[in-house]
């Protein structure tokens, strides 16, 4: 497969160059002025600095610009309205916001410990990051790139949610849902109103960040376009608890809804074309894989399903039909790989590569084209979507990819 464009992203940049001639050392600022643009998190390049890579979305190239992050970086989280993006790192705890016009890191917040999940409003104001060490959800304000605490006068913080695993943002931005694996709360979930949580007092009224129980074992969900009916994976018997399936959750009301009949593995969930997709692995440490399957959203029915790679099922797209799902410590003694790629009607999925492969961290389905940018075993793989198989044109990430956002529409 050709490789192209590496040769710039051996040089760690925060996006200035000095021009030359004249004797002017007035710094410029280098942007890549592409139409479509995925943003890749490389947490270790060869000098041992992190990076934002930019990508041309529409050819498959590398732009002509690198933003220099803090090492370790592996977390992206953006907004496309808002036009900005955050990065955090697994080692230093340290979070990058990025202007995404100007291809440019405003500044750095530092977390007090480090993040696997984070999710930015719409408009771009506000960032949000699920600190499980210390049981809290902080608030970053992105115009002034700083954290919200107590003493900060435009904003509070933290919000108080038991170790919090995961963060769930509806479409519209109003609210938020939070997910722990702590043994007391994890068969509940934190519904949390964004207005409340931004405003200058924060956070005051119980209601507004408000646990609701009846659930087993949650650990993710996915918001229809209604934005207050959301769709919550039960991990159930695969993470300790009873019953793994899909329970609707009213997060107007805090009421519950539908919940699927019969135990259906689900710990990663995405809605497309009118059904909703779920994947998880039956038990815990199954050898015989996991599943992805497809429900009717209404009434939850189980419509289709197929076995894919076991493992822990955490990223999930959709795109041209397929539905391509990523696994971590896919260990199987028939050494598949961690992903896999399923047309939602047949009974097998295509499985990608070998368990060697690595695991999968991330995943972009590129808008109005059929290709996914997945990443495995911290490399880059572009996959055509109506061949279920990698494209002929490929990048060569020099470090270790960790994850990848599309940042125009």
């Amino acid at each position: 497969m050709r490789k192209a464009g590496i040769f710039f992203v051996l040089i760690a940049t925060a996006g200035w160059v000095s021009c030359g001639g004249g004797g002017s050392s007035k710094p410029q600022r280098r942007q890549t002025f592409l139409a479509k643009r995925v943003f890749l998190t490389n947490s270790s390049t060869t000098n041992g600095a992190g990076v934002v890579t930019i990508l041309d979305a529409n050819k498959d190239v590398f732009g002509n610009n690198v933003l220099t992050v803090s090492p370790g970086t592996n977390v992206i989280a953006t907004t496309i309205p808002g036009k900005v993006t955050v990065t955090a790192s697994k080692t230093t705890a340290q979070v990058a916001v990025i202007d995404n016009t100007l291809e440019a890191v405003r500044g750095f917040v530092s977390l007090p410990s480090e993040t696997e999940s984070m999710v930015v409003t719409p408009d771009g104001k506000w960032a949000f990051a699920a600190v499980h060490n210390t049981n809290s959800i902080e608030l970053i304000d992105m115009a002034g790139v700083k954290l919200c605490t107590i003493n900060t006068t435009n904003c509070k913080g933290p919000i108080t949610v038991d170790a919090p695993t995961k963060i769930v943002l509806s479409g519209d931005g109003k609210t938020m849902l939070a997910f722990t694996d702590n043994a007391a709360s994890a068969d509940s979930v934190a519904v949390i109103n964004v207005t409340a949580a931004t405003s200058t007092n924060g956070i005051t009224l119980p209601a507004d960040n408000q646990l609701v129980g009846g659930f087993d074992r949650a650990v993710d969900a996915v918001f229809s376009s209604d934005n207050t009916t959301a769709y919550v994976m039960n991990c159930g018997s695969e993470c300790g608890g009873t019953i793994s399936g899909v329970q609707v959750l009213n997060t107007a009301a805090k009421t519950l809804g539908a919940v699927t009949a019969s135990a259906v593995p689900a710990t990663v969930g995405i809605l497309d074309s009118g059904s909703l997709f779920v994947a998880g692995t039956p038990s815990p440490g199954a050898t015989d894989g996991g599943q992805v399957t497809k429900l009717n959203p209404s009434t939850l029915v189980v419509l289709k399903s197929a076995p894919i790679a076991p493992g822990i099922h955490d990223t999930m797209t959709a795109q041209a039909g397929k539905i391509f799902v990523g696994s971590r410590n896919c260990v199987d003694p028939g050494n598949q790989g961690c992903l896999a790629i399923w047309d939602g009607a047949g009974s097998s999925a295509t499985i990608a590569g070998t368990v060697t492969d690595g695991d999968v961290t991330g995943m972009q389905a590129i808008s109005n084209r059929s290709v996914v940018y997945v990443i495995v075993g911290g490399e880059l793989r572009i996959y055509d979507a109506n061949t279920s198989a990698p494209q002929s044109q490929q990048l060569d990430i020099i470090g270790h990819a960790e994850q990848v956002v599309q940042v125009d529409p």
